[in-house]
């Protein structure tokens, strides 16, 4: 390999996504056990004496918080942090002419059709509609299976349960996720994998990505030993990487989120735009997080379907389902909008 390959490899902008994510995992897996015992320090001062309102909130906050909780916010605090030098570092502002609305239907173009510039990203005249149509797809989809799942005996509502708070919150979270993510994941990375790669192995690429970095994500109920060490951060992600190796997390977590990823990547593409994809984010992060609070295992559970239920006692395979009626539902609804602007012109 000559020099000037070399210099052409470390330039890249698929070079710069590896290293960009390689020094935000490093970069947290030293700084959060530092993060962690200024936290339990903190909680030992609160319970000793009496601080400002501010600290004895963050106190009290801190007190009993476990190791995955400092991990996980140090490595989104990092994140962000080394986002804003990573974009300027790849000159996304750059990053090309803009593409058709229609770039292509069923068959993605051939290689030699593709821009190298990628796909710009254009104002979308249609962004409520499109978020509206996200939203509605998978949360009528979901409300759907609920009430047949209901009817059966196998769920069964919670009666003691404050709805409007679970639903008003679970919006806001979700609102905030999806936002977060598409701008991230489907705006800047897969706008670099577009200027680097067909558009087909650029979806499956960033779905890729999207699927390990969300599996790799801790949930807060991990548990480590000795989490004031040095080299907790370390072991927290090799915890993480052990438990995506088992057959249940491999193909409910990371193949769902993979699949997931495709059906955003897809929406992304066809619309040249966000609005579709935060759309239908939103809609399932809703969803699925609100099924969770509001409901429980029903007088038949037992005879629910093994493989609509995981052994955890997850939803299982069902999201799969949503995802591959969501993915039909989202092809034809596009196909509708686009021959209508057609008749139009």
């Amino acid at each position: 390999m000559t020099m000037r390959a070399v210099l052409r490899l470390i330039q890249s902008d698929l070079t710069k996504v590896t290293l960009y994510f390689a020094l935000t995992i490093l970069a947290s897996a030293v700084v959060s056990p530092w993060i962690y015992n200024a936290g339990m320090l903190l909680a030992e001062v609160g319970q000793s004496r009496a601080l400002n309102p501010m600290l004895d909130w963050l106190a009290n906050r801190c007190m009993g918080t476990p190791f995955a909780f400092y991990y996980y916010h140090t490595l989104v605090i990092t994140a962000l942090a080394l986002a804003g030098p990573f974009i300027m570092w790849c000159k996304l502002s750059t990053q090309g002419e803009k593409q058709p609305v229609k770039p292509w239907r069923v068959r993605l173009r051939k290689p030699t059709d593709s821009n190298q510039k990628g796909q710009a990203l254009h104002r979308n005249v249609n962004a409520s509609l499109h978020i509206g149509v996200g939203i509605l797809i998978t949360c009528s989809l979901m409300a759907i299976s609920i009430f047949l799942i209901q009817m059966n005996g196998w769920l069964s509502f919670h009666q003691s349960t404050d709805y409007w708070s679970i639903i008003l919150k679970g919006l806001a979270s979700a609102a905030i996720i999806a936002l977060i993510s598409e701008c991230f994941f489907r705006g800047v990375l897969m706008g670099i994998f577009l200027r680097a790669m067909h558009p087909a192995l650029a979806m499956v690429f960033i779905s890729l990505l999207y699927a390990v970095i969300c599996s790799l994500m801790p949930t807060g109920s991990e548990e480590l030993a000795n989490p004031d060490k040095a080299d907790a951060g370390f072991r927290m992600i090799a915890c993480m990487v052990q438990n995506l190796l088992t057959l249940e997390k491999f193909i409910f977590s990371f193949m769902l989120l993979f699949c997931f990823g495709l059906v955003l990547s897809y929406a992304r593409y066809r619309t040249a735009s966000l609005w579709l994809p935060i759309g239908l984010h939103l809609g399932f992060i809703f969803s699925i997080s609100t099924l969770l609070q509001i409901t429980t295992p029903g007088p038949r559970s037992a005879q629910m379907p093994k493989l609509l239920t995981s052994s955890d006692g997850s939803l299982g395979l069902l999201p799969f389902y949503l995802l591959i009626i969501s993915a039909i539902f989202v092809h034809i609804i596009l196909q509708i909008l686009e021959s209508k602007e057609t008749a139009e012109i």
